[in-house]
């Protein structure tokens, strides 16, 4: 929610475009699943959670030997893979640095790969929370986004990986009214 919120802060037109869908779908109601499926503000969350996944990292000790595109891997080698590289891949991703919710819309063509965008992982070890994690973070983006627009003071934010993906300053946001 951290990044999303400094990210539309930085975007009015963005934001202008998120307040008519919120008004012309939901119109001040308590959304359905279905609802906050269907707005575009869940493409706005996807491309920040591309840009700056919570997890940035997962890694796994082999227990057996493990074959992997003709790399040789003994047991207790411990596998690493990176969230925040994957999802900044130029082979996966056109303008991979860029903000473009866009890119989640069906019709782009992106992501290119079923396991290009893993924002809870995936697979057995996936987050068993994942999916009450997205509608959680959609109902609050909702609710808040329906009565403030976001600025945001600090523009040169920075990654720093903790166990999570944090920015490495405070994030100072404005929250105003919307007339």
């Amino acid at each position: 929610l951290t990044w999303n919120l400094w990210l539309l802060g930085q975007d009015a037109e963005l934001q202008q475009r998120i307040h008519r869908d919120l008004e012309q779908q939901v119109s001040g109601r308590i959304p359905t699943t279905e609802a906050l499926e269907s707005l575009f503000l869940q493409h706005v969350l996807k491309e920040s959670m591309r840009l700056y996944p919570a997890s940035a990292l997962s890694a796994r000790e082999a227990v057996r030997p493990v074959e992997f595109h003709g790399y040789e891997f003994p047991a207790d080698a411990v596998l690493a893979v990176s969230f925040y590289a994957l999802h900044r891949h130029t082979r996966l991703w056109r303008d991979p640095s860029g903000f473009d919710a866009e890119r989640f819309q069906l019709a782009s063509g992106e992501p290119v790969h079923p396991y290009a965008f893993l924002p809870f992982s995936a697979g057995p070890h996936g987050c068993i929370a994942g999916n009450f994690g997205w509608t959680e973070a959609m109902a609050i983006l909702v609710t808040l986004l329906q009565t403030f627009e976001v600025k945001t003071e600090n523009r040169n934010l920075r990654p720093r990986l903790f166990i999570t993906l944090r920015p490495d300053d405070e994030v100072w946001l404005t929250l105003k009214r919307r007339s």
